[in-house]
């Protein structure tokens, strides 16, 4: 009886087991899906970072990447050369975009606020949504030509 018992329980822990593995892995492919197609990784890749710059620290921001929103896991630093954006997620490396590499193509809503999209690199590496309460403290170091 207790033999019985005790191969029901180590079959409860196998098949949970396999369970929490097989979430995982499919949170990593997932993830790894999501940085790929919302444009981060062409932007680490382009504007790498190895340092936290000292300057304005922005933290539990929302912005979107390409299609992906990161919400309330990304900080921005400003800095007089450039925006420092780091996601709170595995895959994602740390970027710095100097603020020459921006240009302005809009507006969109982000989660139902008002947001402004920008476009990085030319050509276009990525576009990044910043809803406008960021946009707004970002502004002042972007260049003041049209389209910015």
């Amino acid at each position: 009886m207790e033999a019985g018992i005790i191969a029901l329980i180590l079959g409860m822990f196998s098949v949970l087991f396999v369970v929490l593995i097989a979430f995982v892995l499919l949170f990593t492919l997932l993830l790894l899906i999501f940085t790929h197609g919302s444009g981060w990784t062409r932007l680490a890749r382009l504007y790498p970072t190895s340092h936290q710059p000292e300057g304005q620290k922005y933290t539990w921001q929302t912005i979107r990447v390409g299609i992906v929103r990161y919400r309330n896991c990304v900080t921005a630093i400003t800095d007089p050369q450039g925006l420092y954006l780091s996601v709170a997620l595995p895959h994602h490396p740390p970027v710095f975009i100097p603020w020459s590499e921006f240009r302005r193509l809009g507006e969109t809503r982000l989660y139902w606020r008002r947001a402004i999209v920008l476009s990085v690199g030319d050509p276009r590496v990525a576009t990044i949504a910043f809803p406008m309460g960021l946009f707004e403290l970002i502004r002042p170091h972007l260049r003041s030509e049209p389209g910015v």
